[in-house]
């Protein structure tokens, strides 16, 4: 009964998206699928009928018209450099990134053939923190790797 019953809904389906539903359906679940499941699986496969069907109605209902030329695309002013540093110069400020500010105003200066602003010199870059070059018994650690690494050579066990 419940077979008849899908099978009235699903007849406004096309016959290959019915049979590819219930294909993927068989092959993913052991259990009868529920008609929300199989009617989302159908619809999702249709997409692509629906879409065809409706160029097809349109193209047959624009026979004989003359067709339109496509519409230009408004041209977007482009941004220009200077523009762009303002904007990220006031943006850096604005969240406390003094450093990066003071780089974007100096190559505003040196794009706009002017003098830094005198805060933009004032901001000293922070030094990169390098990690050390050696901590407290690093030397232990190797000479016990190499230890280690001497007796898998010879068989022993670690």
């Amino acid at each position: 009964m419940l077979g008849k019953a899908y099978s009235d809904l699903l007849a406004e389906y096309p016959a290959d998206v019915i049979e590819e539903a219930c294909e993927r359906w068989a092959n993913s679940s052991r259990w009868w699928p529920t008609w929300f499941v199989l009617k989302a699986v159908c619809d999702r496969l249709s997409m692509r009928h629906i879409a065809e069907h409706g160029a097809l109605t349109e193209a047959v209902a624009n026979i004989g018209k003359p067709k339109t030329a496509p519409v230009a695309a408004i041209a977007q002013r482009q941004e220009t450099p200077e523009e762009r540093l303002t904007a990220m110069i006031e943006t850096c400020r604005k969240h406390n990134r003094e450093e990066t500010a003071a780089k974007a105003e100096i190559a505003l200066a040196k794009l706009q053939r002017r003098d830094p602003e005198s805060w933009a010199l004032a901001v000293k870059p922070k030094l990169a923190k390098l990690p050390p070059m050696t901590w407290a018994g690093n030397d232990r650690l190797l000479e016990l790797a190499r230890e280690a690494r001497e007796k898998l050579l010879k068989g022993d066990q670690p």
